[in-house]
Formats: structure tokens, sequence, C-alpha cells
């Protein structure tokens, strides 16, 4: 029997890891909806066991257990092959985890987006034949058929998404995207999860992550956002009938109370949000749905159509309130496109989470006020009017397989070629080269914010996470 560990690192970067100079780089975790089980390994592992039944797969979340105890499990299990998907938070974790694998005679397989955006790298620095031989393949873009095909033992030149090194020679085989109504249902008795209800805030329990949709509409139609990392070459939808499905099932199964749909704007079609949401329209005792959607989908009709489906808590995708940084986001975005969703959520009884991004190029001191009395503004109406709302303040990082990662590189030519780096010098260096307010005065208007949005919303709840988790 094939024995495959699918394995998420933990990371070392704590709060205090993101200190400079004594001003906060960290976060701070008042609305917690962590943790949760990870689809990537879920989804890999649904696919493995409908497609080879004889695998024996161990699911292993490094957020539910620490690095030593992943390592006794590795010892212990002794897997034929380690998938890993990896984050710019937690790479170095994921590579010390794949030497001990290595060691003890496993394959290594890693994927998702870094490893998609660094796959040459990865391969060429720890690929057979480097000086620190850890990673046998990358598979990059959807995983699931791949990783199928390579557990299988299909010749490696014979399947796609697959990158693999070969008498020296990072090979590619080509892309191939898949349907995702030709996938199976995630199968969440592949993990325990009551291990994870009983780590999750109370008032969020028996929540769940699912996935209708991957990819994002505005990366599709434009050059994407200037920062961001995600590899989907395209949106596309799964059917709403069939997602409705297996919510239902969801609900019975196991008493789900809360949904966190991790699509990247669950509204990059409103006709299939109009299906979906017909479908639940006869539904009683509804779950909670957390989701992302940009603020330009926004309006009135929309707001309470999220109300009645019980889409309770918003993400959205403002990240700047100043007309300058928000055009060099390449969002499509204005300050008052950004402000309006968030009111008319908030009006609508519902839970707006503005991300903001502190850090962008060309930030200077008339930029930060900007986004900072927008703030201000924004938690005073929502105050006086009794709703809620929480902000998402995050200070800019240039992550591998972005535009700014490649703007990054053509001033900081000591990253090109590497896949390992020190995320707090990268994010010292983007500074100073982009920036026309150090890191310093960036933090200090950060943590203005912050108090400010506590004082206002003192009774309610302030989310000042920064989506590192």
């Amino acid at each position: 029997m094939i024995k495959i560990g699918l394995i998420t690192s933990p990371s070392s970067l704590k709060i205090n890891d993101f200190s400079i100079k004594g001003a906060i780089l960290g976060v701070e975790k008042n609305l917690k909806f962590s943790p949760l089980p990870r689809l990537w390994s879920l989804a890999l592992a649904t696919y493995l066991r409908e497609s080879l039944p004889v695998v024996k797969v161990d699911i292993i979340d490094g957020s539910l257990i620490d690095f030593q105890d992943i390592i006794y499990r590795i010892r212990n299990e002794k897997f034929d092959i380690i998938g890993l998907s990896p984050l710019v938070i937690n790479y170095k974790e994921t590579l010390k985890i794949a030497r001990f694998a290595k060691k003890c005679g496993a394959k290594i397989v890693l994927g998702g987006h870094y490893a998609t955006a660094l796959r040459r790298e990865i391969l060429q620095n720890r690929g057979p034949g480097s000086d620190d031989y850890c990673v046998d393949a990358v598979i990059q873009y959807d995983g699931e058929k791949a990783f199928y095909e390579y557990v299988a033992g299909k010749p490696s030149s014979k399947i796609n998404n697959l990158v693999y090194r070969e008498n020296n020679q990072i090979m590619e085989n080509p892309v191939e995207i898949l349907n995702l109504d030709e996938l199976p249902a995630i199968n969440y008795d592949l993990v325990n999860l009551n291990d994870y209800f009983v780590r999750q805030d109370p008032r969020f329990r028996r929540a769940i992550t699912f996935v209708s949709q991957r990819g994002c509409l505005w990366a599709e139609k434009s050059k994407r956002c200037f920062f961001c990392s995600i590899q989907d070459k395209k949106l596309r939808l799964r059917s709403p009938e069939k997602v409705f499905r297996e919510i239902k099932v969801l609900i019975k199964k196991y008493g789900i109370k809360t949904i966190h749909e991790v699509g990247d704007d669950f509204l990059g079609s409103k006709e299939w949000f109009g299906e979906f949401s017909d479908y639940f329209s006869g539904i009683k005792n509804k779950p909670s749905f957390k989701i992302e959607v940009r603020p330009s989908h926004i309006d009135f009709k929309t707001a309470l159509a999220f109300k009645k489906m019980n889409i309770k808590y918003v993400t959205l995708g403002a990240e700047s309130f100043s007309e300058q940084i928000l055009s060099r986001f390449k969002k499509g975005l204005t300050p008052e496109i950004n402000k309006r969703a968030v009111f008319l959520l908030a009006e609508a009884g519902l839970f707006p989470m503005p991300n903001i991004i502190l850090g962008g190029p060309g930030e200077n001191a008339k930029t930060l006020s900007e986004t900072d009395l927008a703030i201000r503004t924004i938690s005073e109406k929502i105050s006086l009017t009794g709703g809620e709302c929480g902000f998402s303040i995050l200070i800019f990082r240039p992550d591998p397989g972005s535009l700014a990662w490649q703007e990054f590189l053509k001033k900081e030519t000591k990253y090109k070629g590497k896949d390992s780096f020190s995320l707090i010098k990268s994010m010292k260096d983007w500074n100073r080269d982009f920036c026309k307010a150090d890191l310093k005065k960036i933090n200090l208007a950060r943590n203005r914010m912050i108090s400010f949005i506590r004082r206002k919303n003192r009774d309610t709840l302030a989310n000042c996470s920064d989506k590192l988790f």
C-alpha cells in the first residue's frame, strides 16, 4: 500500500517577528475564524481516494500540531510520498520538513501558488542534483489530477502540470486547467473536524472552508492587481446546484454553522450568484457565510441578497482609500466605490471587513492620511447607526508571482534565482525602494488607525487580522 502524507507546515513567524524598531508589523485577532480545514490537502486526498482506493492518505496540519509532532509522524509513518503546499510565511519550515522526509526515504512534491510562482528556482536550488536536494517535483496550477498520476506511477513526462528536473535540466509539462464540476466533492471525513471545531472562536464554531469557484475575473480581464500572487489563469465556476447540494449535506452531516468560502471574488459572475441564491431562498436555518468580494460589485440589491442568504461577513478588497495608491495597485477602484460598498453592506446589517494595505508603491504622508481619514469617517458613521465593521490593516510585502515581485526584482537583483529569503528583509527593501514614507511612519499610522477603530467599535468586533493564517 502506498502511504501518502499531505502536510501543512507551521510557521515560525509570530507577532514579535514583525517588530521593527518597536513598531509592530504583526497582527491581533479579535475576530478569529481559524483554524479551518485546509482545502488543498482535502482536495488532493479526496481525488486520490476516489481514483486510487488502495492508497493510504494522512493529512497533517501544522495549525493543530507543532513542528516536532510533524517530524515524529514522518519518522514513524514512513511515507512513500509527501505533498507540501508552502506559503511565503512558512517556506523555511516547509524545507525543514522536506529535508527530514527526504532522509526518511520519501519523495517530495510541492504545489500551490508559492511553489507555482517559484517552480524553477525551487527545483534549481532543491531538486535532484542540487546541494540541498529535498524536492523531487513541483505541480503548478491545479494539482488533483497531476498528484494522483504521480502517485500512480505515470511517467513524469506524461503528467500535465508537473515540473521536474531531469539530466540537470528543468522540465515543464503542458498546463491542464481542470473542469471543477468533474472533480469529486470534498470528503471532510478525511480529517477530524472536531479537532478544528474545539479550537475555533465560540462565536464561529463548526466552521469549515469551502470552494465554489477558482480564479478571479478581474485578473482574467486585466493584468491582475499589482500585489496579487494568486496563480489561477481564469475564473472557473462550479455548478450552483451542485454547490447547493453539497452544502446541504455538510449541514446535515456535520452540523456546519459557518462556511468560509475561499473564492477570490464571490460575485465574479452575478448570473452564477443569482442562480446560487435562488437555491437557498426556501431553506430554513441557513449557515452563515464569510466571503470575499470586489467593492465595485456591491450595490443595494446585492447587499439585500447577501442578507437573505445569511452571508454575514464580507471581506472587501478595498486595499486603500487613496486615489493614488489604488491606481498604483491597478485595482480599477476609487475611494468612493470602496466607501459606498462598506456603507451598503453595513446598512443591510452585514459585517463588512475591508482589507487595507499600507506601504504600497509611492505611499507617503498624504496617502496615509487619506486612508486614515476615510477609516475614521466610515467608523464614525457606522457607529452612529449601530452597525458593525472591521478592518484588516496589512503591511505591504512583494510576494513571488505578483507584478510587485517583478518590479521588486528589477531593483533588488539579489533576490533573483532565490526560492527562500527573509520576509522581513524583503519588506524593508521594498519600503526603501518604493515608498516615500518609511516603515516607522507607516506603522505609526497603522497603530493610530487600529486604536481609533477600537475606540469606535468598543462594543463590536474590530478585525485587524493580516491574512497570514
